[in-house]
């Protein structure tokens, strides 16, 4: 069972990505007149806009975290080796 990451609810971007779907989502089922059906289908819309946003913003994370971890290795190295007027160019 998918879970809504209500942290999303803070972030800018993730609340400008479903305001400017909402409308599509919306056009896109004009033709639905079953308000259950409708209402299943927007979720469906919200939820792959949510979990494609997610994995996106996880991955950058995971990339920023991989070039923090990076740098801290190498001024790591720089005081282990007494390389101290390197360390905070």
């Amino acid at each position: 069972m998918w879970n809504f990451n209500k942290s999303l609810l803070e972030d800018e971007n993730y609340i400008e990505l479903i305001a400017f779907y909402c409308p599509h989502i919306l056009e896109k089922s004009h033709d639905v007149t079953d308000k259950q059906l409708l209402w299943q289908l927007i979720k469906m819309e919200l939820r792959s806009k949510t979990v494609s946003y997610s994995k996106q913003k996880r991955s950058k994370l995971g990339n920023k975290e991989e070039v923090l971890q990076k740098k801290l290795q190498e001024l790591d190295h720089k005081i282990c080796n007494g390389d101290d007027d390197d360390v905070f160019d």
